[in-house]
């Protein structure tokens, strides 16, 4: 994204606005040597539109922010995107789980937007469950885009997979996966470049008719609770747990899965099972020992509440 955006070409099929960028490798910086050798290879992009920072600054200190802007104003580079990468390496000393720390680390990169006007991309690691970012609330609320980046296998190699994870002010994109090509650098070594996107539809990554069908086969008449059917799909489909909750939340926003409360629970259902039928054979077969509730003349529909985890 960077060397595009450094560029001026398109990335992904995506249009870009061209732009000076300013990579802050706070972390890894020796390694992403030859990675950006390949891109230049492939993009052409030369020192006057991206700069490297192997310098770490300090997100949550304001001393720090204005030495920053100050070294840029005197070297005279004024960025349109800003690539910080780690959050862990500019944020120590900093608790990532407390909303108080986080929210100053927040107000620093937004000093750092504002002062520049830059967009500032912060990449970040996951739990190690993959199921969501490290840390407090507070990051994920402050963030107008977040992208999930997973490394994963297609036909062809290693690739990568892309996926929404929020979008504030405008619709989601889909999901889609990339590909990579290596390229052979002058020093006899070489590296990998993204060299475009892979079909999903006729990929590895299409899981949610996987899960549907584990659905129709296992689940058909009662559902399955979001723990049963996590357990199966990664027993019996194979499925790591961050891709299933991925998979989960994309078949939510389809009409490929229906949901209904069942005893309390929310339950998972394929599209082909009328869930106000299920409801009703769960009321007239109540659990032995237990008394039905009396009717409050109506089925109340909880459909849209969502299963906290």
């Amino acid at each position: 994204m960077a060397l595009a955006v450094a560029a001026g070409e398109d990335w992904l099929g995506r249009k870009t606005r061209p732009g000076h960028v300013l990579y802050v490798a706070a972390e890894g910086l020796a390694g992403m040597k030859p990675r950006f050798q390949a891109g230049r290879v492939r993009f052409g992009v030369n020192e006057d539109t991206l700069r490297f920072d192997g310098e770490t600054f300090v997100a949550g200190n304001p001393e720090s922010i204005a030495g920053l802007i100050r070294l840029l104003k005197d070297a005279k580079f004024c960025p349109g995107l800003i690539i910080v990468d780690t959050l862990a390496r500019v944020a120590v000393g900093a608790d990532e789980n407390s909303a108080r720390d986080m929210g100053q680390v927040v107000e620093g990169f937004e000093t750092l937007k504002y002062e520049t006007g830059a967009t500032v991309l912060v990449i970040h690691h996951t739990r190690k469950d993959g199921l969501s970012e490290r840390g407090s609330s507070a990051l994920r609320g402050a963030a107008d885009v977040m992208i999930g980046c997973e490394k994963a296998e297609g036909d062809a190699g290693p690739a990568a997979q892309l996926s929404c994870e929020k979008m504030k002010d405008d619709e989601p994109f889909k999901t889609f996966s990339v590909s990579f090509e290596k390229v052979e650098l002058p020093n006899g070594k070489s590296s990998l470049v993204v060299k475009g996107l892979l079909d999903i539809r006729n990929s590895l990554f299409d899981h949610g008719a996987s899960v549907v069908g584990l659905l129709e086969q296992r689940f058909a008449e009662n559902g399955a609770t979001h723990g049963e059917l996590k357990k199966a799909a990664v027993e019996e489909l194979g499925l790591s747990e961050s891709t299933f909750a991925r998979t989960l939340r994309e078949l939510k926003n389809t009409d490929r899965v229906r949901t209904k409360t069942v005893d309390t629970k929310q339950r998972y259902f394929p599209a082909s099972v009328s869930v106000n039928a299920v409801s009703e054979k769960c009321q007239t077969q109540p659990q032995a020992g237990v008394m039905s509730p009396p009717s409050l003349g109506g089925d109340t529909d909880t459909s849209g509440r969502e299963e906290k985890k």
